[in-house]
């Protein structure tokens, strides 16, 4: 875990991130933007 809390910066970057064409081999994914919470 990361320690913090995600800014919706965070996440608004991931959308831009599966809308741009650097995601185009990525298909079907979900994606939790969690700071790693779910390692907990």
């Amino acid at each position: 875990p990361l320690g913090e809390i995600p800014k919706d910066d965070d996440v608004a970057n991931a959308c831009i991130f599966f809308c741009s064409d650097y995601s185009r081999m990525v298909t079907g994914e979900t994606l939790l933007v969690n700071a790693g919470e779910i390692l907990r």
